[in-house]
């Protein structure tokens, strides 16, 4: 029997950055979109998993046009998604279109390079990371992504290559701790890494938070990251204003000690945790969360940690 390819297949990844980068930019301008939501449609797993992120943002809500409001919210979603995606691709490729940017926190940014002692930047599932990518480049900065490999290799090279054309450089991590070495190479010698926190891959350490009142879980990598180098925290998000327009916001910096105490941990956790909570109520229907909830069950704490409680 015939079955579409899953929703981050190769196949799709292709037939959008050949429409991103190859058809007129009409095509661009006004496909995204309607593509977007018709792969929503054909998904009803990933199409509960975002009424779940909706309801975890909004609460619980009531009235007679609850269900019009929620459906509407869930397809504005995926549409967000095909449009982020198709610029984003747009933004790697060999001649891309001209982006306009608006940039807050803008001070935060240039004082982390300025400094020369490298940033962590703390992001999400949330609008075009490659075309906010595209901005610290051009603003000078020697970026670097680190995130779990895609479960479909060709489509992880497809934008692998994007991000290597615009300046990026990529690490793919994992539970390998070894991993994380060229990362911490890289920001001491100055470069910014971006790590994606509302999401845990299976195997990797996490620490507890609440997001929205709800209890959830952040990668403890780049606290650990910070806590190893040095380099401040810095909250950096996304988000689609229209056809070919995009927001950054960058947050004030979080600060670790080399050997934090639990208690100044979990303060930074919190204060990573709010900001990223901020931006999504801002943009709720820019959240490309796709995963389950990370309903942690053996949350890892951190080696200081450990040594303060012996």
């Amino acid at each position: 029997m015939f079955r579409l390819p899953r929703y981050d297949a190769g196949f799709w990844r292709a037939c959008a950055r050949f429409g991103a980068t190859r058809l007129p930019r009409a095509v661009l301008r006004h496909s995204p979109g309607p593509i977007g939501i018709a792969l929503g449609a054909a998904n009803a797993t990933i199409r509960a998993q975002v009424l779940d992120n909706l309801r975890l943002i909004h609460g619980p809500r009531s009235g007679a046009r609850t269900s019009l409001e929620e459906a509407f919210d869930v397809a504005a979603t995926f549409a967000s998604f095909g449009h982020c995606l198709a610029e984003g691709l747009a933004a790697g490729s060999d001649e891309p279109p001209h982006f306009r940017y608006a940039l807050e926190g803008r001070e935060h940014l240039m004082r982390a390079k300025d400094d020369g002692r490298g940033a962590v930047l703390v992001t999400g599932h949330l609008g075009s990371w490659d075309v906010a990518g595209s901005v610290m480049v051009q603003r000078g900065f020697d970026l670097a992504i680190a995130m779990a490999p895609e479960r479909d290799v060709s489509a992880r090279a497809i934008s692998d290559a994007g991000r290597v054309r615009a300046g990026i450089k990529v690490f793919h991590v994992g539970a390998d701790p070894l991993a994380a070495l060229p990362l911490a190479r890289h920001v001491r010698e100055g470069g910014a890494v971006a790590l994606q926190i509302d999401r845990v891959p299976e195997g990797m350490r996490a620490v507890p938070t609440r997001l929205f009142g709800a209890a959830w879980a952040l990668p403890i990598g780049p606290f650990q990251l910070a806590q190893a180098t040095g380099a401040p925290i810095l909250p950096l998000f996304t988000a689609r204003l229209g056809y070919l327009h995009h927001l950054v916001v960058c947050e004030a910096p979080i600060r670790l000690k080399k050997r934090p105490s639990g208690e100044e941990l979990a303060v930074a956790v919190q204060q990573v945790t709010y900001a990223f909570e901020r931006f999504v109520a801002r943009f709720p229907t820019q959240w490309f969360h796709f995963a389950p909830h990370p309903r942690v069950v053996d949350v890892v704490g951190d080696v200081a940690v450990k040594r303060e409680a012996s």
